[in-house]
C-alpha cells in the first residue's frame, strides 16, 4: 500500500486532466526563479551600491511575485487531479452494481486498466516483495500455502483473480483467470510456465468440475460483498476435491495510508466470516481455517465430502 501510493505521488505529473488525456509537464516560465549562485555571464544584474539598491530590490520583488504565480498555479493543477479524481471516484459508487468494481481508480490508488493498471501492474512484485517482509516477518504466505497444498504434479488448478501470478501454483496445470490484462501481460513475463492465462470474470467464469482445486488468494478484500460470495461459490463449483480462499486476516485493523487504497476492505473485514459461511453447503464440504501468518493472513479450506451430491 505504501509503496502504491508513494508511486502515485511521483505519477502526479503525468496524471490525467478533465478531459481525461495525460497532460505533459508545463515549461517553467522565463526569469521565473534565480540560480542559487549568480552565473558569471549575467552582466545586466544590477551591482549592490547606493543608487541601484532600489533597482536591485525592485528585481528581486519581481522574481519573487513570479515564482509565487508559478507555484500557485501548480498547486491549483495539482488540486484539480485529486478533485477530477474525487469525482471519478463518486460517479463509480453512484453505479452500484452495474459497474465493473476491478475498474473502481481507488484500488491501491492505481486501479486495474488503462494506464494506471499497467503502473498498478509494474508496481505489485515490489509492493508484494515488502509486505512479505515488512509486514508477514519475512513469511511468502502463497509459497507456504503452494508447498502444504498444490503440491501434486498431477492436478488441475484454476487461479481465480490471479494477478500478476504471485499466487499460481508451482505445480500442477494452472490457468490463471484476471479481469486484467495489465496484470496478465506482467505475469506472463513473471511465470511464463503458467498453462493458460484468461482475461475473465472470477464470478462466472469456466464449466462447473472443470478443475481439481480452485484458489482465490487476496483478492476478497479488493471487490464487494456480493462479488465476494459469487467468486467464492464459483470457486465450489469449478473445483472437483479442493477451494482455497486465503487473504487478509479478519481481525486485522488497517492503518489510513492503507485505507486510502483499499475501497472494500472494511466490508471485508466486517463480513468475510459469514460471506464465507453463507457460500458453501456443508452436506457438501468441510471447512477449516488456518492462520497462515498469525494476525495477518488466513486462509479457507474446502474440501469436498463428494462429488456430484
Amino acid at each position: 500500500m505504501a509503496l502504491s501510493a508513494a508511486l502515485l505521488s511521483a505519477a502526479l505529473s503525468l496524471a490525467p486532466g478533465p478531459e481525461g488525456r495525460p497532460k505533459a509537464p508545463r515549461p517553467l516560465p522565463q526569469n521565473s526563479l534565480l540560480p542559487a549562485k549568480p552565473l558569471p555571464l549575467l552582466p545586466s544584474l544590477p551591482p549592490r551600491n547606493g543608487a541601484c539598491d532600489g533597482d536591485f530590490e525592485t528585481f528581486l520583488r519581481e522574481e519573487q511575485t513570479r515564482a509565487a504565480t508559478f507555484l500557485e498555479s501548480e498547486q491549483t493543477r495539482v488540486a484539480r487531479i485529486f478533485e477530477w479524481e474525487h469525482d471519478r471516484a463518486l460517479r463509480f459508487e453512484r453505479l452500484g452494481e452495474h459497474a465493473n468494481y476491478w475498474e473502481d481508480p481507488r484500488i491501491h490508488n492505481f486501479g486495474n486498466t488503462g494506464w494506471r493498471g499497467w503502473l498498478h501492474a509494474l508496481a505489485v512484485p515490489f509492493s508484494t516483495f515488502l509486505i512479505d517482509k515488512l509486514a508477514y516477518g519475512g513469511v511468502d504466505a502463497r509459497k507456504q500455502i503452494h508447498e502444504s497444498e498444490l503440491s501434486a504434479a498431477g492436478q488441475t488448478v484454476v487461479d481465480l483473480c490471479s494477478g500478476v501470478g504471485f499466487s499460481c501454483a508451482r505445480a500442477g496445470k494452472v490457468t490463471a483467470v484476471d479481469t486484467s490484462p495489465n496484470m496478465l501481460a506482467v505475469s506472463r513475463l513473471r511465470r511464463p510456465d503458467v498453462h493458460e492465462r484468461v482475461v475473465a470474470n472470477a464470478e462466472a467464469f469456466g464449466e462447473a468440475g472443470s478443475f481439481d482445486v480452485a484458489t482465490l488468494m487476496f483478492a476478497t478484500h479488493e471487490m464487494p460483498g456480493y462479488a465476494r460470495r459469487r467468486c467464492i461459490r464459483n470457486a465450489l463449483r469449478l473445483a472437483r476435491d479442493k477451494v482455497l480462499v486465503a487473504d487478509i486476516w479478519p481481525g486485522f485493523r488497517p492503518n489510513d495510508m492503507m485505507l486510502s487504497g483499499e475501497p472494500y476492505v472494511l466490508d471485508y473485514l466486517a463480513n468475510m466470516e459469514s460471506d464465507v459461511e453463507a457460500s458453501f453447503d456443508p452436506m457438501q464440504w468441510t471447512l477449516t481455517r488456518e492462520d497462515v501468518v498469525e494476525q495477518h493472513v488466513r486462509m479457507w479450506k474446502f474440501e469436498r465430502l463428494s462429488w456430484g451430491v
